[in-house]
This record gives structure tokens, C-alpha cells and sequence, in this order.
């Protein structure tokens, strides 16, 4: 059986901004998540809490559950037609969950990750166009060991790297 419990927070703002124009305005959405526990029980009844915990080879991906994640994502409206995003996420370090079932012994888990991403938008009639920056500044996933592929945890950490992109919408 699982038993999880935690805590998700968000908070959005939306500041006018007169100063940069007269429909300029900064959106602001920030949502925190803080895991209590994630307990399982396995087979006679041997309860272990995984929270703050990076899977590895054993646990399958999907399995890695820090305690802290955030992302803030903040939006600048120039005008009704210009806008610039950011996006800020935030994963916590871990402790590699093969220390809390092989105890005594040792190994390493990831550390705590911000990843920053970028986008400017406009729109001209009925288009809108957007280019953006994902990773912006080329964050590697954190490698530990044992860990689940390729030093680290593909469903938790961004194992592109930076990466851009421009994107064309048109309505009719």
C-alpha cells in the first residue's frame, strides 16, 4: 500500500505596469510543492517513507519524489500584442532511495536543480509568433549512483539540455 501526504501552494498577481505602456502588466503564478511523506508498505508489513528520495535502476522511472518543487512562471505584457515569459523551476536535492533499503550502506543522490526558460510572443492580426529558450543556460541532470539511466533520472531531470524553438499560429 502507498500513503502520501503533502502540501501545494499557488499564488498568482497581476501587477499594471502604466509605466511600460498604458495595457502593459506583470503576471505573476508561483506554485510550490512540499511532500510530508510517501510511505510504502511492502510485503510483512515493512513500511519505508521514499520522501526526498531519487529512484534508481530497481525503482523504475516516474519514482523519484523531492521534497521541495517550484515553478514560477512570470509573464510581461509590453502590450496586447508583445509579451515576455520566464519560467523558473526548482527540484530539490535527494537522498538515492537504495540508502533507505540497503541500510548501512552508501550512496550518492542528486543535488537540488534550477532550470530557467525564456519566451517572447507577439501577435500581428490573426498570427501570433513565439521563440523561446528551454534550459536556457544549459543545466545538466545531476548523475548519481545507482541511479535509473545514464547517470540520472530522464522522467525527473532535463536530459536535452538547452534547446530552442519558434512556433507560427494561425487563426481562422
Amino acid at each position: 500500500s502507498v500513503k502520501t501526504s503533502g502540501i501545494d501552494v499557488q499564488l498568482g498577481y497581476r501587477l499594471p505596469t502604466p509605466f511600460i505602456g498604458e495595457e502593459s502588466a506583470l503576471n505573476l503564478n508561483l506554485m510550490v510543492n512540499y511532500l510530508i511523506d510517501f510511505k510504502v508498505e511492502g510485503l510483512g508489513g515493512l513500511k519505508t517513507d521514499y520522501a526526498g528520495t531519487a529512484s534508481y535502476f530497481g525503482a523504475g522511472l516516474g519514482t523519484s519524489f523531492p521534497r521541495w518543487r517550484a515553478t514560477l512562471n512570470s509573464k510581461l505584457n509590453f502590450s496586447r500584442e508583445l509579451s515576455f515569459d520566464t519560467r523558473v523551476r526548482f527540484i530539490d536535492s535527494m537522498e538515492n532511495r537504495a540508502a533507505r533499503q540497503y541500510i548501512g550502506e552508501t550512496f550518492t543522490g542528486p543535488g537540488s536543480i534550477w532550470y530557467f526558460d525564456f519566451a517572447l510572443q507577439a501577435e500581428v492580426e490573426a498570427m501570433t509568433f513565439r521563440i523561446g529558450l528551454n534550459n536556457a543556460f544549459d543545466k545538466q541532470p545531476p548523475e548519481y549512483a545507482p541511479n535509473v539511466q545514464s547517470g540520472t533520472d530522464p522522467s525527473m531531470y532535463d536530459v536535452i539540455g538547452r534547446r530552442a524553438y519558434v512556433s507560427a499560429r494561425l487563426r481562422f
